[in-house]
């Protein structure tokens, strides 16, 4: 009876000794997990945070280009004002029946020249989505504000 005491005795102490030690291993499972799970979130911080830094260089590098075609469009059409301006004193000169015919090519070319300027407005303050239907729009505007200002010059101041 003794050596059965005796060997329960051991298998229970040894049983208690494996469960402390299984208590020990589970805290460090569980250590381990948070410490990984600490990590994943800071790997989605990270890479949220990159991916925030690439939308913004993006959004800066779309507004560069965006504001160097304006320049370039607004430059065109500043291009045309001293063009309507000298064909305007030529006009005023003119026998009064040509005026009116120089008049009304002085409108038409104003309105054009208007007309691609409050474009270009739209195209200054595009967005990505759609600063390509605008430009092309813009272009066109420009291209018949300088067709009709070369039209002017032709009549006028030759």
């Amino acid at each position: 009876m003794n050596r059965t005491f005796l060997l329960t005795s051991i298998a229970s102490a040894a049983l208690l000794a494996g469960l402390a030690g299984c208590k020990e291993e589970r805290a460090q499972v569980g250590q381990t997990a948070e410490k990984l799970g600490e990590s994943a979130k800071d790997m989605g911080k990270s890479i949220e945070e990159g991916t925030k830094d690439l939308a913004d260089k993006a959004k800066q590098e779309f507004a560069a280009l965006r504001d160097k075609a304006a320049a370039e469009i607004q430059t065109q059409l500043d291009n045309l004002r001293p063009t309507i301006e000298s064909a305007k004193a030529k006009i005023k000169a003119l026998p009064e029946a040509a005026q009116s015919t120089g008049n009304a090519a002085v409108k038409e070319a104003e309105e054009s020249l208007g007309a691609a300027s409050s474009k270009l407005g739209e195209l200054k303050s595009a967005g990505a989505d759609t600063w390509e239907k605008v430009a092309a729009e813009t272009r066109e505007l420009a291209s018949k504000a300088a067709s009709s200002v070369k039209g002017l010059a032709e009549k006028f101041l030759k």
